[in-house]
């Protein structure tokens, strides 16, 4: 093989994979559930309609804009009570979406967030520590960039947009689910 070409080959080789990198599903939605759920016999899918009222409530609560009055989450239940609630966010963080896990605990605090799929230069996604500052925090008015959550050099509208994200989905179970159960 004529060198030249090898290394046309070995070039395209790596913007292929360059670009590939950019781009990365890290776990597909009933992956995501399994591992939240387990062996929770009872996973149920549930969808809320929200009132004017409700979506009006939850943006004032949440300090954001939500997107549609329409919600769909999660619940895990046992004989006896509910394990958890998940729900999940997709955003737009520069140009390019990102999708994320919220999963909340009976009592309204974050069990965990994860990143499922972020298809903005991996330099931008904070690393998997950062999404345990969320854990067991409670929506408040210091749950913000900078205050309980901790900025992230190069990730700032990552940042942002996660934080957001997660005080609107606590906001609307404040708001929304726990009054329904």
């Amino acid at each position: 093989m004529n060198f030249h070409l090898v290394k046309i080959l070995v070039f395209l080789c790596g913007l292929i994979n360059a670009e590939a990198a950019l781009c990365q599903v890290f776990k597909n939605q009933d992956t995501a559930l399994k591992s939240v759920f387990g062996n929770v016999a009872d996973v149920q899918r549930k969808t809320i309609f929200l009132t004017d009222d409700q979506a009006a409530q939850i943006q004032k609560v949440a300090k954001t804009k939500i997107g549609s009055k329409i919600v769909t989450y999660y619940s895990g239940l046992k004989p006896d009570s509910t394990t958890a609630y998940v729900f999940f966010e997709t955003n737009i963080v520069r140009t390019k979406r990102e999708t994320f896990m919220v999963v909340l605990n009976p009592d309204a605090t974050v069990a965990s967030v994860e990143m499922l799929a972020f298809y903005e230069p991996r330099d931008y996604l904070p690393r998997e520590n950062w999404f345990k500052l969320f854990t067991n925090k409670f929506l408040n008015e210091n749950f913000w960039p900078k205050r309980e959550i901790h900025a992230v050099s190069g990730a700032t509208l990552t940042v942002r947009a996660v934080t957001l994200g997660v005080r609107k989905i606590m906001a609307l179970y404040q708001v929304a689910i726990i009054e329904e159960n």
